[in-house]
């Protein structure tokens, strides 16, 4: 039989006389579901109609003739010629790595598109939010987005957060795949084994640059990627979720009375006020430089490539000072006595870079 709808030449469903696109068909029994229910079941696969998967502790649906879910092995996997074993997408034969599934239509967008849409979820793909006046997109087989409820929430006492993958757990505590490096807890990045900071997720496109691509953009901040201040003649990179960059009013504020300079790293203040990371010489409560656990003048901020010359400078004025202030006792190596309150790697540097009476 043909649909009964005038114009359409698709199978007819059930008693209905109308093909599935047309209404015919069962459908799931499930409060506020359209979709087709699977078998005898009278639920779709999303509500737990049809086949499931035989792992065992696994309640996801099986895929095809398999008896698994393609977490567990089950469907179609990629035809890429160095063997990936990632689910296929569609019918492209491949993984999304390697091409395969729907990208979405906005300029310059390399995310896939979702559902029956062309545009990714940033651009409006998918289904959205049904909770009023909300536009976000809808998580797993609900109608609300994280935000209104939707998805299964972490586990972890007093965390409101939603659990990530398969996981019971959100990102900050345990879920998702970790890093593989030694001593590493955090989480992995995309199909990498490993964190942005040991060289996972994708990397910055610009020629010897080895730093990690921003969003959906190709490179990193220093080289254009991610969003860019709003403020007219600026380019600098935009702090979290503000238009803006630190210097326009942009990212966390500090939290002292009366300072409106930008929050460092994790903390509620500037680096004025104790936010960031401080020196850690004992006694010493400036801020850290770069990279190093030192301030200035306990050796931060010293490049690879010399010696700052402001560190030379001031042990070298310290041993002049000495040596007029007591020109009969015998020669002392101050530069030593110098170095030795200073970050640990400039000690024998120093010693022999300076002149001894």
């Amino acid at each position: 039989r043909q649909c009964a709808l005038e114009g359409c030449d698709s199978p007819a469903q059930g008693p209905s006389g109308l093909c599935r696109a047309h209404g015919g068909g069962h459908r799931c029994q499930q409060d506020g579901c359209g979709k087709f229910a699977q078998g005898s079941s009278g639920l779709c696969k999303a509500h737990g109609g049809g086949k499931r998967c035989q792992h065992e502790g696994c309640t996801k649906s099986a895929q095809g003739a398999w008896q698994l879910c393609k977490a567990h092995g089950g469907g179609e996997r990629c035809q890429y010629e160095h063997g990936c074993q990632t689910p296929a997408r569609g019918s492209t034969g491949f993984c999304r790595a390697h091409g395969g599934g729907k990208t979405c239509q906005q300029d310059s967008c390399r995310r896939f598109a979702h559902g029956a849409t062309v545009y990714c979820k940033a651009h409006g793909g998918g289904k959205r939010c049904q909770q009023n006046s909300c536009s976000k997109p809808v998580q797993g087989a609900t109608n609300f987005c994280r935000v209104h409820g939707g998805r299964l929430k972490c586990q972890h006492d007093g965390c409101v957060k939603s659990a990530v993958g398969n996981s019971v757990m959100c990102r900050a505590h345990g879920g998702s795949k970790r890093c593989l490096h030694e001593d590493c807890t955090k989480r992995a990045q995309g199909a990498t084994e490993y964190c942005k900071g040991h060289g996972g997720g994708r990397r910055c496109e610009k020629a010897g640059c080895a730093k990690s691509a921003i969003g959906s953009t190709k490179y990193c901040s220093a080289h254009g990627g991610g969003r860019r201040c709003q403020h007219e003649g600026c380019h600098k990179c935009a702090q979290g979720s503000t238009p803006f960059c630190g210097a326009h009013g942009g990212g966390r504020r500090c939290q002292h009375d009366g300072c409106s300079k930008c929050a460092q790293g994790c903390t509620d203040f500037c680096k004025k006020h104790g936010g960031g990371s401080r020196c850690q010489h004992f006694g010493c409560n400036s801020s850290a430089q770069g990279k190093d656990l030192y301030c200035k003048v306990h050796g931060g901020g010293v490049k690879k490539k010399g010696i700052d010359e402001q560190v030379l400078a001031h042990a070298s004025q310290i041993q002049d000072d000495m040596i007029l202030s007591h020109p009969s006792d015998p020669p002392i190596n101050y530069a030593s006595t110098f170095a030795n309150s200073v970050n640990p790697p400039l000690q024998e540097v120093l010693t022999l870079s300076i002149k001894l009476p």
